[in-house]
């Protein structure tokens, strides 16, 4: 893109990412079970997988065609914001979403083995995406959702895929798998949020190309003076201490345009990606924080980023939160949209196992009233 503003340009970036997020279980010497907890608990940085070097997660990172370009830690756990998108890591969690043409899967053995490393095994993986926006572009094994399918059933023997939501419209993609029979209830308190936008307001879309801050500086200029003022004007279009109030931030303003920024709030995690292109402009918005009500994380962001589509999935523990029975009636009413569809998915365990809770998912869609 020249330095002219140009919002109708098209460059064909995937906004949409991948999502892969794997629990660890540690199984002691006595026979007993260290589960994965959430909230996270404190933890020291050398605990887990918070104690692989940084060395070895941009390893994992090059597989993935991806680098870090920033890192930020509170006491629960560490947070990554990469060139494509974000990582976050706790001791018995690696959460990586990446976007672009990215090669997500191609990091699953070595996520394994890190985790070997550090005496872990699976309690639980999700692979996740909504459809892509332009399919022809990636890469194996993301050609498409049967393909990253297969290749996820090289390595894991029980797992299951879905798709939510309409075929020939919006729908999100699901693989899981569950290894955590025996998990006590009283741990099982996991919940994410994640809200998927495109067609997103020109207006507001302009803030996220630095040729709408002013002229580009002169080529021996070290730092583009305008991504502060990028920053700044972003950080005010969306105030996210009114989400989370002390939320600590690590952002990044990409040049020409774009903008990610990954937050920590104790234990949990918030990260918001903007892909601005006028033609197929796309913004995500997730965090595992429990205590936030969907419908207001959706208020919120429509009022601030005004999409033309929306898709909100709730993916969950069943007694975490408003609870599944809730979710199922959940009023999704948002000023100046009409919903278009809703899915709701129970994942139980394997056959003969049934006596722990299951997983719950909400897929909903939602377009501006005309």
């Amino acid at each position: 893109m020249s330095e002219s503003l140009q919002l109708s340009s098209y460059s064909g970036f995937e906004g949409p990412e991948k999502k892969l997020e794997i629990d660890f279980k540690q199984v002691n010497d006595d026979g007993s079970t260290t589960w994965a907890q959430y909230p996270a608990p404190p933890s020291d940085k050398s605990q887990g997988l918070r104690g692989i070097s940084i060395e070895k997660w941009r390893k994992l990172c090059s597989l993935v065609n991806c680098m870090i370009l920033s890192s930020t830690s509170n006491e629960h756990f560490d947070s990554y914001v990469l060139s494509e998108s974000s990582l976050f890591v706790y001791p018995q969690k690696f959460v990586m979403k990446t976007c672009g043409t990215t090669t997500l899967l191609a990091c699953l053995e070595c996520i394994l083995e890190y985790g070997e490393e550090c005496g872990l095994e699976v309690e639980c993986c999700f692979y996740s995406r909504q459809k892509f926006i332009f399919p022809e572009k990636q890469r194996a094994p993301h050609t498409s959702f049967g393909a990253e399918v297969a290749f996820l059933n090289t390595h894991f023997v029980d797992g299951q895929g879905y798709a939510l939501g309409e075929q020939t419209g919006d729908h999100w993609f699901l693989y899981h798998v569950d290894h955590s029979l025996g998990k006590p209830t009283v741990l099982r308190q996991d919940r994410t949020i994640e809200l998927m936008m495109e067609d997103l307001d020109a207006d507001v879309m302009k803030l996220f190309h630095l040729a709408s801050h002013g002229p580009a500086p002169a080529a021996t200029v070290d730092t583009d003076p305008r991504i502060e003022v990028a920053r700044t004007a972003i950080r005010s279009l969306l105030p996210f201490d009114e989400l989370f109030p002390g939320l600590l931030v690590d952002d990044h303003v990409f040049e020409p345009c774009g903008y990610s920024v990954n937050g920590l709030h104790n234990g949990a995690y918030m990260t918001v990606h903007v892909t601005p292109e006028l033609a197929h402009s796309f913004v995500s918005f997730e965090t595992n924080c429990t205590n936030l009500d969907p419908l207001l994380l959706l208020e919120w962001v429509t009022k601030r980023l005004k999409p033309g589509r929306v898709s909100l999935s709730v993916f969950a523990d069943t007694a975490v939160g408003e609870g599944a029975d809730a979710r199922r009636i959940l009023p999704i009413k948002v000023p100046g949209y009409r919903r278009r569809g809703r899915t709701h998915l129970e994942l139980f365990p394997p056959r003969g196992h049934e006596d722990h809770s299951p997983y719950d998912v909400l897929f909903t869609t939602l377009v501006r009233a005309r």
